[in-house]
């Protein structure tokens, strides 16, 4: 061991990393960039040569340097591979120690659920003690029960944040412009062409693809709009008849099954002679198609990324294209995207559209999205990459900074993959026995010509002849600022290249040299470090949150308790008249509406303007007009009850869909007036000259109250009463009857006007009521910290004795809880060598 030694302590699930550093046996203080540049919200695998110049600079004039690391073993191979591509190009020598293993992330998540109960039950107990405390006076008691429900509200929290430990499925979202090559890119990860790979542009649907648990058989859900209602459905796989079953709350003998079914039914023919994987994407496209069909479909289909070593499960989302004319597809990949809770997403573009509307959408929807992507889980995948055959200009791609009308996007810190999605769907399909002819000959056309060989030639290349690197697309891959991490996959892939090669699969050549494999490996290899790490991420932050919220009750109370009677009461009429002035000085600046005029602005942000209802119109005509007439607007034809029923359920639908994004849109402008809202508070409770600094300590700090979800639906229900009742002539025409396509047209757009401007009316009145809920829900927590300030102060002069001894109650809790999390902490970074 040399004379210069770092100790690097990493722990993924809190973003970590702690330094410590000896010089000859003696510690000295880590200084400069080590410290201040790489302290908060560290990720190993994110860091490139700039870390370990800040590590060579902490050693100034040192030709050797030992890391002493202390972190997860899988973190520590990475490492290792970090430091042997270092070694190989500095100057200054870095050697490592003998590993002090750390649990591993799946572990650490356990762990941190079983604290979470642990502390749960403590908070619980002590909650149970305040309620039966006996106290001399009502001070003492209001004091009592207002320190129990703070308690009980803690262990509500922590219940939230653990329910969310026991998933330990990763979401895979993938999204991008039309044609971008999404579900390609999905079917080659699963070995099977299920997903459509061109959809039409009217449709908009996101399709969820998850592994069949136990004995769970293969199958696609949906819902199907009807004339009483939305019902479930379910293709279900009959392995031993090699067929789909249909199965919904409908009498398939009957002659009222909705037409739609009746497609679905011819599906279902026992003993047909094709496999699965083409009976499951039959299904899968005629759902697609179905106008009818909700905007989700659940396929539960055996997903190979399940089949690594930890066990984590994934789920894939395919969404529907950004750059489409059609509003819907951008609502319904918002609603994806909110769904997924963005684990990883994968951002698929063709290298001509980099600069093109789809990827200004998606910077759009990230940043509305609920939960912004992080750019560690973010991978953006140029497709066709066999498209351009210079790889100077594929490097020239991954370097650009793509700018839209909401952010930038740098890819020059960003994972950056190239694929040839097709060539990758060919040759997995092949691997998995789920192929068709036209993929052999694409994969035997992409290694000849990677083998620079004719089309003609006659004999099996061998792996002697070569792959040409400008068919190895995965060679341009990049993963972030991470470069050791970019020569690892690199060589990963060249490996594994080279076994197909030597064995002669040319299916597994191409599916490696089209970059797909590259992509199914980084994303496998996130799941397996983060996912784990993720959930217990989020109960560490609660815990945290917790024990400074319950310190400072204890530190305040014990404050509280030195005041003679008389500094308590004043104190108490001081700090009521100082809150009171400081919300009101805050909410008379607050904008504030009233009834349904919220504003054009507001009404522009909630997608609720006369231009919405009017886009709307024309988007939901133009589907009508495709589905009913096949796109004629002119001139006479025949109106069946089927078309009238067709109408129904597409305008139907689409206000649905309208309604649910509006809704979504409400939750994020009523977040953001709740947290405009606490903000002015406290500023001004903050500035205020009639408060001690205890006394803002005590009043300022809130929880925020949850945002009520705004529900606007139920007018949708109306649709046929209005229809009936407004006379439109649609809905009276006997069977059979010629009518004029652009009078029917006309009024089918009278009638989403006035749905829509009903569904926006009620949006503008549930923003006000909401905003004016919310307003009052912050002003509550606000009071009630008075109240609980006033408590603690009174109960201090009147009931000495219950004061004391609900603070050592509080402060138990607080001891209990800390001590879990000293336990807590030796479980997650382990006892090591120097403590």
């Amino acid at each position: 061991m040399t004379d210069h030694v770092l100790q690097l302590e990493y722990h993924p699930a809190l973003m970590r990393v702690r330094f410590k550093r000896f010089d000859r046996g003696q510690e000295y203080t880590v200084e400069g960039p080590l410290l201040e540049d790489f302290s908060e919200r560290f990720t190993l695998q994110e860091q490139g040569s700039r870390f370990f110049d800040a590590i060579a600079e902490t050693f100034d004039g040192a030709q050797t340097i030992t890391i002493r690391p202390r972190m997860p073993r899988l973190d520590f191979e990475e490492f290792r591979g970090m430091l042997d591509a270092l070694n190989g190009q500095s100057a200054v020598q870095i050697t490592l120690d003998e590993l002090d293993e750390l649990p591993e992330m799946n572990e650490t998540a356990r762990s941190v659920a079983d604290f979470a109960v642990a502390s749960g039950a403590a908070l619980a107990t002590n909650a149970s003690n305040l309620r039966d405390l006996t106290t001399a006076h009502q001070s003492g008691r209001k004091l009592a029960v207002r320190s129990a429900d703070l308690l009980d509200d803690f262990a509500s929290q922590l219940a939230s944040a653990r329910a969310g430990t026991a998933d330990d499925e990763v979401n895979v979202c993938f999204v991008g412009g039309f044609s971008a090559g999404k579900s390609t890119l999905i079917n080659a990860l699963l070995g099977a062409s299920i997903l459509p790979a061109k959809q039409a542009s009217t449709t908009a649907k996101t399709t969820v693809i998850r592994s069949p648990e136990g004995d769970d058989p293969i199958s696609v859900r949906f819902r199907l709009f009807t004339d009483e209602g939305d019902i479930p459905v379910a293709m279900i796989w009959e392995a031993e008849d090699k067929r789909f079953r249909l199965v919904a709350p409908i009498d398939p003998a009957s002659d009222e099954v909705p037409e739609h079914l009746r497609t679905l039914q011819g599906l279902t023919r026992p003993n047909q002679p094709d496999p699965l994987h083409v009976q499951i994407g039959r299904v899968i496209g005629a759902v697609n198609d179905c106008t009818a069909a909700g905007f989700r479909i659940d396929v539960r289909f055996p997903v190979p990324l399940d089949r690594n070593e930890a066990d984590v499960r994934f789920a894939i989302y395919d969404t529907p294209g950004t750059d489409s004319d059609d509003a819907f597809h951008r609502d319904v990949l918002a609603t994806a995207l909110k769904d997924a809770k963005q684990s990883i997403l994968v951002w698929v573009v063709k290298p001509e559209a980099l600069e093109g509307a789809a990827k200004n959408e998606v910077l759009t929807i990230l940043r509305g999205a609920e939960n912004p992507i992080e750019r560690a889980r973010c991978f953006l995948v140029i497709n066709r990459a066999e498209t351009v055959h210079d790889a100077i200009d594929r490097r020239s791609l991954r370097d650009r900074t793509i700018e839209g009308s909401s952010g930038r996007l740098d890819l020059r810190r960003t994972r950056v993959l190239f694929t040839a999605g097709e060539q990758g769907r060919s040759a997995s399909t092949i691997l998995n026995g789920n192929s068709f002819g036209s993929d052999r000959r694409i994969v035997r056309l992409a290694r000849m010509v990677a083998a620079d060989q004719d089309e003609d030639g006659s004999h099996k290349p061998s792996s002697e002849e070569g792959y040409a690197s400008e068919h190895r697309f995965y060679l341009d891959s990049r993963l972030a600022e991470a470069e050791w991490a970019t020569s690892q996959l690199l060589e990963e892939c060249e490996e594994a290249l080279q076994v197909a090669l030597d064995a002669h699969d040319d299916a597994r050549s191409v599916y490696i040299g089209s970059g797909v494999y590259a992509l199914e490996r980084s994303i496998v290899n996130y799941g397996m470090r983060f996912a784990g790490a993720i959930r217990a991420e989020r109960v560490i932050s609660q815990v945290n949150s917790l024990v400074s919220t319950l310190r400072r009750q204890v530190d305040d109370l014990e404050a509280l308790s030195i005041r003679d009677a008389k500094e308590a009461k004043d104190e108490v009429k001081r700090v009521r008249n100082a809150v009171c002035e400081a919300i009101a000085e805050a909410t008379s600046a607050f904008p504030r509406v009233e009834g349904h005029d919220i504003g054009k602005e507001r009404q522009q942000r909630l997608g609720i303007s006369t231009s919405a209802s009017n886009a709307i119109r024309e988007r939901l005509v133009a589907k009508v007009s495709s589905s009913v007439w096949e796109g004629a607007r002119e001139g006479k034809a025949s109106f069946t009850t089927k078309d009238q029923l067709q109408i129904s359920r597409i305008v139907s639908a689409g206000l649905e869909l309208h309604a649910s994004t509006i809704e979504g849109k409400l939750s994020i402008e009523l977040t953001d007036v709740r947290d405009s809202y606490i903000s002015a508070v406290k500023s001004a409770l903050s500035l205020h000259g009639g408060l001690t600094p205890a006394a803002k300590r005590y009043v300022l700090e809130i929880t925020p109250p949850q945002v009520p979800k705004q529900s606007i639906q139920g007018q949708i229900e109306q649709i046929y009463v209005n229809a009936k009742t407004n006379k439109y002539k649609f809905w009276f025409i006997e069977w059979g009857t010629a009518v004029d396509r652009q009078q029917i047209l006309d009024e089918v757009g009278s009638l989403i006007i006035h749905q829509a401007q009903t569904l926006h009316t009620r949006a503008a009145h549930a923003y006000s009521s909401g905003q004016s809920k919310i307003l009052r829900q912050v002003l509550s927590k606000f009071e009630a910290n008075i109240e609980n300030y006033s408590a603690g102060i009174t109960a201090a002069r009147d009931d000495h004795n219950a004061s004391l001894r609900i603070q050592a109650e509080l402060r138990h809790s607080r001891s209990a809880i800390i001590e879990q999390i000293r336990d807590l902490e030796g479980l997650i970074w382990k006892e090591g060598r120097n403590g």
